[in-house]
């Protein structure tokens, strides 16, 4: 068997890959030749435990092996295969994963196994098994919810396309098993999965950029247009991305993840499996964006794209499914039959009947990392005669089942690590759920079952998280996102069912509420603060640390656009960090900055000066004829200079200021003028950035600023942490 070549040809033929241009080959070149062992390549903790098929995992239970399906895509044929080797060679079912892959579990023969998935298409290319991670829309074509700009075939072509590209790279069999690509079709279904790389399709009745887009490329002004979203843009309401034709995607993509590898060797060459992993993800952002604006037709716009909030779900679909609804879909002429698998799982036996369901429609079962199943092309008048079929073999079709909502990880007997049989306990709650009125059965937040504090494929979204402590205790609460623990009371199995119901957890004062769902851990607060300005914000025009500088301030205002406002002299940002590290006092306008100076920020426990209240300002002001915050500049002169002055309310004071830097000798290691109003603010701030006498400045041009602004700047200017 080859490892770098193809192992044989696939069921149905893929269309030929995008040539690689001169930016992509450079890009690959780079990757290659930048950091030498590249099959070493991102070993984090332990390296990259990700299993495939070839590459098994020995679990308690034996071999498990994880077959890539890109884009959830399988013919019936393959199905059939699978179901063949579950029955043959392993435990006699089909499991389904967090990303719509499928596992098989207690694999007997290795080698028998490979071959029957090579001979079924499965296994393109050994060397590229685990990398062959794409996930797209599997509704797309199929509902009324999504872009109206793919129809018909849906994402198929562009999978297919993408998959083949993918596997004719060889640098790209260098990405983690972890690394993720998309394809949203705009309802937000997949972006809420955080891909590292992904395209979303804009609608062409209210998605598109707002200004029109001229083609620069040879692409038809029919073809579907879609933006690419990298990294933390995926955790974004705003993509900046390069927008593009869809029959482009999949070039663009191999591009991307081209400069992905680039970038991340260079930065990082034994920790970056994901751009997650990064110190400063934004730097590939810009690097990924550059590289593929090289070397794709783009279409000239500004405008961002408004994305979908992560999670967004058509209105019919209860609200703890994050994926398509279980039921008959009707729409465009014909039925989609969306079944639902129990904790992921379903025997061989309903796999070969789904696959024959699908052989009468259009030929495809669409696995979901939703643990469900999704066949299009069903004809309207035998769709429900379908549906009960399935649903006597297993599959749920009801989308108020609790299976909907239930997760678990393998727990015991089949991982050792596992301290309780999780799969049993998430049964017993459904059972309990089961008991109550139809219409009280549905959980109002996933619930995940874990047998340790691993938490193996637990929802990357707000969900309850209940850990097994041992066999019949578990650990409950509200996790908000999928690093956080779970945190909460310590509750018996059998009463997990009354703390997973949004109305008894608040009965009980679990952390799960119905009423309102909101983040409530700090850190996290302001990663994704920090995350969205990055994925909404124009910072293309700034240095690293001019960008920090300005997140902070965009982060005080809540206004995106403040970055066509925000100027830094040449080296002012490098300047007020020096003085400030050196211990230089920080001098304001008014208290309402002083005190919103985080102190423990200030590398030298710098002094914070306001002198609006010394009582010798207020003779001085009537004595001046000014305002008492302009004449409290004169009180600065002693300790002006090499000081960071910080001016965020009066305009006054830094006209004063400016007045009087024109007879003083002294002079400030920078200023940041960011007043606010609508007499003498815009004037003031100009005079400051136009100055003569070389002072470094930190400005918000227009009536804009404030004292909030004006911390988020100091706050930046006094440490590099965010």
């Amino acid at each position: 068997m080859s490892t770098s070549a193809p192992i044989s040809e696939p069921v149905s033929e893929p269309p030929e890959p995008p040539q690689r241009s001169s930016a992509a080959t450079s890009a690959m070149t780079f990757a290659t030749a930048s950091a030498p062992g590249l099959a070493a390549f991102g070993p984090r903790a332990g390296g990259d435990r990700c299993p495939g098929a070839l590459r098994m995992h020995e679990a308690a239970d034996g071999r498990l092996a994880r077959i890539r399906v890109p884009g959830g895509l399988l013919t019936a044929d393959q199905v059939r295969a699978l179901v063949n080797v579950a029955v043959v060679l392993g435990d006699e079912h089909l499991h389904l994963t967090a990303r719509g892959n499928v596992e098989v579990r207690a694999v007997s023969d290795r080698d028998l196994f490979t071959s029957q998935l090579d001979s079924a298409g499965l296994l393109p290319a050994a060397s590229h098994e685990r990398v062959r991670n794409i996930v797209a829309s599997p509704m797309a074509g199929l509902d009324e919810f999504g872009s109206p700009g793919v129809l018909g075939a849906g994402f198929v072509p562009t999978v297919r396309a993408l998959d083949a590209a993918l596997v004719a790279e060889p640098a790209l069999a260098d990405l983690s098993g972890r690394f993720l690509f998309g394809l949203d079709d705009g309802r937000g279904d997949v972006l809420s999965l955080e891909p590292d790389l992904a395209v979303v399709l804009l609608d062409p009745a209210g998605n598109e950029p707002a200004e029109p887009a001229q083609p620069a490329g040879p692409d038809t002004p029919g073809d579907p247009l879609v933006r690419l979203v990298v990294g933390t843009e995926a955790q974004a309401p705003l993509a900046h991305g390069p927008v593009f034709a869809l029959a482009d995607a999949p070039r663009a993509l191999i591009t991307a993840a081209l400069a992905f590898l680039a970038h991340a060797r260079e930065v990082a060459p034994d920790s970056v499996w994901r751009f997650e992993d990064l110190a400063d993800p934004a730097a590939a952002v810009r690097a990924v964006r550059a590289a593929v604006e090289a070397d794709v037709p783009t279409r000239a716009t500004t405008a961002p794209t408004r994305l979908p909030l992560p999670g967004r779900r058509p209105a019919n679909a209860p609200a703890a499914q994050g994926g398509p609804a279980p039921g008959v879909h009707v729409a465009n002429g014909s039925a989609t039959l969306v079944v639902a698998l129990p904790l992921g799982s379903a025997p061989a036996s309903a796999w070969r009947l789904i696959a024959e369901v699908a052989r009468a429609a259009d030929g495809l079962v669409r696995t979901t990392p939703w643990r469900s199943l999704v066949v299009g092309g069903q004809p309207t008048q035998t769709a429900d005669a379908a549906a009960g079929v399935l649903t006597e073999a297993g599959f749920v079709l009801d989308p108020l089942d609790p299976w909907t909502s239930l997760g678990a990880c393998t727990g015991l007997p089949g991982c050792l690590k596992s301290r309780a049989d999780v799969r049993e306990a998430a049964s017993r709650v459904r059972a309990d759920l089961l008991e109550r009125p139809r219409d009280a059965r549905g959980l109002h937040l996933p619930v995940y079952l874990s047998g340790c504090e691993r938490r193996c494929g637990h929802p990357r979204t707000t969900h309850v998280d209940a850990v097994a402590i041992d066999a019949t205790t578990y650990r409950v609460g509200r996790a908000d996102h999928r690093d956080a623990p779970a945190a909460g009371r310590t509750l018996l199995r059998d009463e997990l069912a009354r703390a997973v119901t949004a109305k008894e957890a608040k009965e009980a004062k679990e952390p799960v509420t119905d009423r309102y769902d909101y983040l409530t851990d700090g850190a996290e607060i302001y990663r994704r603060s920090f995350a969205t300005i990055r994925g909404e914000a124009d910072l293309s025009g700034y240095d690293p640390d001019e960008e920090r500088v300005a997140v902070r301030m965009i982060h005080a205002a809540g206004e995106i656009d403040l970055t066509r406002d925000i100027a830094f002299s040449p080296g002012a940002v490098a300047a007020g960090m020096a003085a400030l590290r050196a211990g230089a006092p920080i001098l304001t306008d008014v208290q309402m900055v002083a005190s919103g100076v985080t102190r423990r920020r200030l590398p030298a426990d710098n002094e914070v000066i306001c002198l609006l209240s010394d009582p010798r300002v207020a003779p001085l002001a009537a004595e001046l004829g000014t305002t008492r915050t302009a004449a409290a500049v004169e009180l600065w002169r002693d300790r002006l200079d090499g000081a960071v002055v910080a001016i965020g309310n009066a305009p006054t004071a830094l006209f004063h200021l400016l007045d009087r830097l024109h007879e003083w000798r002294e002079r400030p290691a920078v200023i940041l003028g960011i007043p606010v109003g609508f007499i003498g603010a815009a004037e003031s701030k100009a005079a400051l950035a136009d100055n003569d006498l070389g002072l470094a400045s930190i400005v918000v041009h227009g009536r804009r600023g404030g004292s909030a602004i004006t911390c988020g700047a100091l706050n930046a200017l006094s440490s590099t942490d965010e």
